[in-house]
């Protein structure tokens, strides 16, 4: 069941906008839909797993409060000297050094002067609702162009 289409149906119109707006706000821990980090972790997983990177989410909280910080991100261009890229759903989550203790405000505030906010991880979601809307080689080029743009900021991709 294509849930979207069924919206669409009728007098009703829908776009991809609209479907990113949606997904990224269910795929958002902090926003008010009250699933905190359920649904980001359920959409997640098949790729985390096909990457054996399940621990990434084993016996952790993405919400709020927790040892991540999540940002959901609608409609971001990664670009070169040549062309821009724009995927439609980017996900960053950031790992931070400590979040609990004394010292939390004192480690907060250092790692945010040592720019020491850098990724675990980024997904991008590419969002199709329409067949045929997929260009040919599209997301390879957005990847690599992401890759090309991660490596010019100096960030470490062996990891």
């Amino acid at each position: 069941m294509n849930i979207f289409k069924i919206l669409a149906s009728g007098n009703g119109t829908i776009k991809e906008p609209n479907v990113s707006a949606f997904l990224g706000y269910l795929l958002n821990p902090k926003e008010d839909h009250g699933l905190g980090d359920a649904f980001l972790k359920r959409f997640l997983e098949p790729l985390l797993y096909q990457n054996n990177q399940l621990d990434f989410m084993r016996n952790r909280n993405l919400s709020i409060r927790s040892n991540f910080e999540i940002e959901v991100l609608l409609e971001q261009a990664f670009k070169n000297n040549k062309k821009k890229e724009i995927v439609d759903i980017v996900i960053l989550c950031y790992e931070k050094k400590s979040q609990q203790g004394m010292f939390l405000a004192e480690d907060i505030i250092k790692q945010k002067k040592e720019g020491a906010a850098i990724p675990k991880h980024i997904f991008l979601i590419e969002n199709k609702i329409r067949e045929g809307a997929l260009r040919n080689e599209q997301l390879n080029e957005q990847y690599n162009r992401t890759i090309e743009k991660l490596k010019d900021m100096k960030f470490d991709m062996s990891k």
